[in-house]
């Protein structure tokens, strides 16, 4: 059933669909974002996170075409595209070296099971 929302791409990104998945995502931007706002400042914080978080809400589309109905919630996706970032800067250092990358490889490495319904 498509939604009636022409902001809900965004939205989604805000919304969790269960609260296992609110905490770790808020536990993992409590590791992560002022790590990332040091680093590299709060405006590409914010576009960064907002960015990946448009583009991981935006990929089902290709699912729909399919003909496959998915529903979307949780800034997971916004999170991934921090991490993402982080590793893949320059100016990072050595990547064993920096314990957040080591956190960002385990994230990324380590899905944790999330129940479906």
């Amino acid at each position: 059933m498509a939604s009636n929302n022409s902001m809900g791409f965004i939205t989604a990104i805000f919304a969790h669909p269960s609260y296992t998945d609110y905490i770790f995502d808020m536990l993992t931007l409590w590791m992560i974002g002022p790590y990332f706002e040091t680093m590299f400042g709060s405006r590409n914080f914010w576009l960064t996170f907002m960015l990946s978080g448009i583009a991981s809400t935006l990929s089902p589309i290709l699912y729909y075409a399919m003909g496959t109905p998915v529903l979307v919630g949780g800034s997971s996706g916004a999170l991934f595209g921090l991490i993402g970032f982080i590793i893949a800067t320059p100016h990072r250092g050595v990547i064993l070296a920096n314990p957040i990358n080591i956190i960002a490889i385990i994230f990324l490495l380590s899905p944790l099971p999330s129940p479906s319904a």
